[in-house]
């Protein structure tokens, strides 16, 4: 789930600057750090994922969308000051 934020939030941040051909791969290695992973092992994990283990993929992004679906509410329940502030994904 932490990749997904992480991911939104510099499509958002992109999106916002309107430079989307700036990468900054930092974040993203902080949150393999933080699970315990690398670059390789989620990379091999994708490929494998999309190609032999989409039904379990599937049943992955099911329980993210549950996860983030949850966070989503949390965020919206919270009152207007705190609501606009961003969700910053850290190790």
């Amino acid at each position: 789930m932490d990749v997904h934020l992480l991911e939104a939030q510099i499509n958002l941040t992109n999106y916002s600057n309107n430079n989307s051909t700036e990468l900054n791969v930092q974040p993203m290695l902080d949150v393999f750090k933080k699970h315990g992973v690398t670059a390789e092992v989620y990379n091999k994990s994708i490929k494998y994922y999309t190609t032999e283990g989409l039904d379990s993929l599937n049943r992955i992004y099911e329980m993210v969308l549950i996860d983030l679906s949850k966070l989503q509410a949390q965020v919206n329940s919270q009152p207007a000051d705190s609501a606009s502030q961003q969700i910053v994904v850290r190790p």
